[in-house]
């Protein structure tokens, strides 16, 4: 992975804890079209359960990813939550697991000098040099 980070992005940073050695934390990346697409996953369950849901989740995003041709992060976590639905043969009711994910995707296009953000009870943060200003963040 760091090597195609290096090809993809110029400065980046990562900063990974585990608890354990096997655990449901996850960052992946891809490239296409033009566009770095970033998530950073927190899954629910610790050990073996919790990497199960860091496979399923990486696999899911790269299946979501390679079928896209417009590029939004919300549709791409609402593909990744139905998805993961579909998988677990969740139905919503009374008792039932409630395995999933806390992630963070972003879609960044350095032509345009555009990022995309969506949260599943996550968020981002976004740091610059030099004051901010109305016209460079917009909260949609």
């Amino acid at each position: 992975m760091p090597i195609y980070m290096n090809t993809v992005l110029d400065e980046y940073f990562i900063i990974n804890i585990p608890k354990n050695i096997v655990s449901g934390d996850f960052h992946w990346i891809d490239y296409k079209n033009g566009n770095t697409i970033i998530a950073l996953a927190d899954c629910t369950g610790h050990g073996i359960p919790g990497a199960f849901m860091s496979m399923l989740g990486t696999v899911t995003l790269s299946n979501i990813i390679s079928g896209l041709t417009d590029m939004s992060a919300s549709s791409v976590l609402n593909q990744l939550r139905e998805k993961i639905i579909k998988l677990l043969h969740q139905r919503g009711k009374f008792g039932e697991a409630q395995d999933g994910m806390d992630i963070s995707l972003c879609i960044y296009n350095e032509k345009k000098k555009t990022l995309h953000f969506s949260g599943a009870f996550s968020f981002t943060y976004i740091a610059r040099k030099g004051k901010p200003d109305n016209d460079t963040i917009n909260i949609a």
